[in-house]
């Protein structure tokens, strides 16, 4: 009776321990925590985010740097800056005033800190090299790529200026409050983020530092490196998902207005130039018509490409470990199954 009661304990023990084996590790490893961890599901996504705005970064490129009606609308929007009242470009030039190396590296270490405070310094690291690196890719890229001359007009308006770095710096800045921002705190970060770049970007054209295609291009690339970075984080398993990332919709709403509205208000005053000719006769009229349209575009176009990357991240927590696909809890006690006599 004894053997065939320890005959019985030695199977209930064996079940107990495969049980609670880890599923992907050996049988009978008692209490070990599961370890076939897959990275989140969140990294097609910022691909996707990434794909999309370097596409829409050369496609800005192509329309307006090497074709020769996109150089001429855009130097004549350029021109138009002169025709601004003083109170406007002293306005615009107070918000270029506040971008500079200084402010760019205070940013750079607040939004470290703010990152490794929440015991996320894997996010702070990236958030640090998405700012670098996207001010570096813009600097490099303004050197490299090409603006043949198809137009002619003062050499100073000939310059390349694409993409611009005053509106890289901004839209990284945005970017990584929206990196770093509690999940809580993402209905605040969007709109501060968003208004950032879309106010810097439409300064350096209201100043006249830069044309349309700078602006929107440096707000790409920032869209493009750090969508990048973020596929590299989700898939070395830092991006959980997140139950506190939502943003109200009525944040979203209003954003995505104020982008809409600046966009139609564009293209109304484009509407009205090629409607009425007679409007663009005068001297400097065709570039005031312009430069009040790209202004209005630029920025509008601004606000709904950062609103775009808050949706990206929305549902996740980043840099935190990612726990995998959701798996039954498993005891790391082997379950207890009572010995029964063999009888009488």
């Amino acid at each position: 009776m004894l053997s065939g009661r320890m005959e019985r304990l030695g199977r209930s023990t064996s079940r107990g321990e495969r049980v609670a084996a880890s599923p992907g590790g050996p049988a009978g490893s008692v209490g070990t925590a599961p370890t076939n961890r897959r990275p989140a599901v969140s990294w097609p996504r910022f691909a996707g985010l990434a794909i999309g705005s370097g596409i829409a970064f050369w496609a800005i490129y192509g329309a307006f740097v090497l074709t020769e009606a996109g150089q001429r609308s855009e130097n004549l929007a350029l021109l138009g800056a002169v025709l601004r009242s003083e109170a406007d470009r002293e306005a615009s030039l107070g918000r270029l005033s506040l971008i500079s190396v200084v402010s760019f590296g205070i940013a750079t270490l607040l939004v470290f800190l703010a990152a490794t405070m929440r015991g996320r310094s894997r996010l702070g690291l990236l958030t640090v090299a998405v700012m670098a690196g996207s001010i570096l890719a813009a600097e490099i890229l303004k050197e490299l790529l090409p603006r043949p001359g198809l137009v002619e007009g003062p050499k100073w308006i000939l310059r390349n200026d694409f993409p611009s770095g005053t509106s890289t710096i901004a839209a990284g800045i945005g970017v990584a409050i929206l990196l770093v921002s509690p999940d809580r705190l993402r209905w605040l970060a969007l709109p501060v983020a968003a208004l950032i770049a879309a106010f810097i970007g439409q300064a350096t054209q209201v100043a006249g530092w830069h044309r349309l295609s700078g602006a929107l291009g440096g707000a790409f690339l920032v869209i493009a490196i750090a969508s990048s970075g973020l596929v590299i984080l989700a898939r070395a398993g830092f991006v959980g998902r997140s139950a506190h990332g939502r943003v109200s919709s009525r944040v979203r709403g209003l954003l995505l207005g104020l982008g809409s509205i600046l966009i139609l208000v564009g293209a109304v005053v484009l509407g009205i130039f090629v409607a009425f000719p007679l409007l663009r006769a005068p001297e400097g009229a065709s570039s005031a018509f312009l430069h009040t349209t790209f202004d209005a575009v630029g920025a509008g176009m601004t606000v709904l490409v950062i609103v775009a990357f808050g949706a990206t991240i929305e549902p996740f927590a980043l840099g935190v470990r990612d726990e995998g696909p959701d798996q039954p809890r498993r005891s790391p006690i082997p379950p207890i199954r009572p010995i029964l006599p063999d009888g009488p």
